[in-house]
């Protein structure tokens, strides 16, 4: 249990001090606790053909290759599967069996690194977050939007720069032989049409470690954004309406001069228009999130900022990272008039939604309060839920159900 505590501690660390450097990380690979765990944690997933009947022999034979720097692995064998609402194919890279476990072992290692540094904006491939946890963010936090600027990266796992990766990996990791495995891994190669290949850029997608390294390039754009971020907010609330700010004003005079019969006339006039001013040219904000390499950034601003915006994120991920935004599916949408598609969903901001009015508490008196408009609203997509379904044959051409009897 030596080796899992010291995991646990490296998580520790990590997650105190961000910049803490890492030594001596290979010498795990060598606990035999670890090997087992890391079977325990991949053999029953669905692809993992080959565990089956794994024994210590095998293992200690891994551990052996290990100590010597001697272990290799094996080309994968390159597949092709379509892409979600396109004609595209994405490459797979389904990795030998044998290799599974060493590379599993990688992965905790790594995550204990630095997964406890990854930013709330990041919910890809991590414990605890997934797509429900990213809209649900989008839902809090990108209220009164007024651009989504829909961010997608052309070919990621294709594209990423192997020295950069490298780099950043060197920044928490000083060991040579660990960083050396890396590269190996990087460097295994794959299988196609019977002929092998090697990439000099890129991580293999179908890779036990791609996600977690993944993270590691994409968490510099997370940081970037941070700071954009900073820099862009402005300003605590937006300004009341003329329209609210007279009415309420009315209401004030009403109740100091003792007209309260007019209360409820001026209480519907002040809620006949929105309290906030939604084109307040001093209030600004700007957020942002992540799942794998698509993102969300939503505007409070004027277009013209979002348009810099995007193109500033382009810069630096050319500049920084060697990987550059796809021009056709990254595009800056109207949130109150259009929707952005994020996660397989539709993400709508629309400005006058129908008013509620609900009871709240402050300073422990009760009142009644509006619920503003420009709320985020979720949409399921319907015309891409048909498709799918028309593929399987489960619907028909108009998209009426029909029975499927194989």
């Amino acid at each position: 249990m030596k080796a899992i505590k010291r995991l646990a501690a490296i998580a520790e660390v990590n997650k105190t001090d961000k910049s803490h450097v890492n030594y001596d990380l290979y010498r795990l690979l060598f606990k035999e606790e670890l090997m087992i765990l890391a079977y325990e944690k991949i053999k029953s997933k669905a692809g993992n053909v080959g565990l089956d009947g794994e024994s210590m022999d095998r293992i200690r034979e891994r551990i052996d290759k290990l100590r010597s720097e001697s272990y290799k692995f094996k080309p994968a064998k390159r597949i092709h599967i379509p892409k979600p609402g396109g004609k595209d194919k994405r490459p797979i890279d389904i990795g030998d069996p044998y290799d599974k476990m060493v590379l599993e072992v990688v992965r905790m290692i790594l995550e204990a690194i630095f997964d406890g540094t990854f930013l709330g904006s990041s919910h890809g491939f991590r414990a605890g977050k997934g797509c429900h946890t990213a809209l649900k963010e989008v839902k809090v936090l990108f209220r009164g939007t007024k651009w989504f600027i829909e961010g997608d990266i052309r070919k990621y796992f294709n594209t990423i720069d192997q020295d950069v990766l490298v780099k950043l990996l060197e920044r928490r990791i000083s060991d040579a032989r660990f960083i050396n495995l890396i590269r190996k891994v990087l460097g295994a190669g794959y299988y196609e049409f019977n002929t092998q290949n090697t990439d000099i850029a890129g991580v293999p997608q179908g890779n036990i470690i791609s996600p977690i390294l993944s993270n590691i390039y994409l968490h510099e754009l997370d940081v970037y954004m941070g700071t954009v971020k900073e820099k862009y907010d402005a300003g605590k609330k937006r300004r009341l309406t003329r329209h609210y700010a007279d009415a309420m004003l009315l209401r004030g005079k009403a109740t100091r001069h003792g007209r309260f019969g007019d209360l409820k006339e001026l209480s519907q006039l002040q809620r006949s228009a929105p309290a906030a001013d939604p084109m307040d040219p001093v209030y600004r904000r700007l957020n942002y999130v992540r799942y794998a390499d698509d993102f969300l950034i939503g505007v409070a601003g004027p277009r013209a900022e979002a348009e810099v915006i995007k193109k500033d994120v382009d810069a630096f991920l050319t500049a920084v990272l060697k990987i550059r935004l796809n021009d056709e599916k990254t595009k800056i949408t109207n949130a109150s008039k259009d929707k952005a598609l994020f996660l397989g969903v539709n993400i709508t901001c629309p400005r006058y939604q129908e008013e509620k009015v609900v009871n709240v508490i402050r300073y422990g008196k009760h009142f009644k309060s509006r619920k503003t408009s420009a709320n985020i609203r979720l949409l399921l997509p319907r015309e891409r839920v048909i498709k799918k379904l028309q593929e399987y044959s489960f619907v028909d051409r108009q998209g009426e159900s029909q029975p499927k009897f194989a």
